[in-house]
């Protein structure tokens, strides 16, 4: 895991520099690629201050080209090409997720990218602005990250029923 942020650390910064830029406020997305024309997980959060209300759509599992990926595109105002474009930038960061959240109820947005998978469990970088680093993607009682250095957090989430720590080795 650090061996690849070594080698791709600026492909890194420059995906979550792009999710930034496309990811509309009041909104979170997780999209994590089988590869480039099938996606394992598109989850779109959209939160309505006015009344308070999130609305949320997640698909499983789809097509890139299949009219559930359109419905999600449509919702953030994306098109084909930017999953094109989403994708070889994690492609080039040698990732496969992104997780970025811009809503409010949050102090700041923040964004996780996917490294690889070890069975449900994913290993992920927690990349935030370098002054957030140390108290934002982690608390004294929590064990799935590990300081890498400012700005990046080595994180470690082993699936949706369970509670575990970064694995020693």
């Amino acid at each position: 895991m650090i061996e690849n942020y070594e080698r791709s650390g600026p492909a890194i910064q420059d995906l979550r520099e792009y999710i930034i830029s496309i990811v509309p406020a009041n909104t979170a997305i997780e999209i994590e690629y089988d590869d480039h024309s099938s996606i394992e997980f598109f989850d779109v959060s959209i939160h309505y201050p006015r009344i308070d209300f999130t609305s949320m759509h997640s698909e499983w599992t789809i097509d890139v080209d299949s009219p559930e990926a359109e419905a999600q595109l449509s919702r953030l105002g994306w098109t084909p090409e930017t999953l094109d474009i989403l994708y070889e930038k994690l492609d080039r960061a040698n990732c496969i997720s992104v997780l970025y959240s811009a809503r409010p109820e949050w102090d700041r947005p923040f964004c996780t990218i996917g490294f690889k998978r070890s069975s449900t469990g994913l290993y992920s970088y927690g990349i935030s602005d370098p002054d957030t680093t140390d108290n934002y993607f982690r608390s004294p009682d929590m064990c799935n990250s590990i300081f890498y250095k400012e700005g990046v957090m080595l994180q470690y989430d082993c699936g949706p029923h369970c509670y575990g720590c970064f694995p020693a080795e």
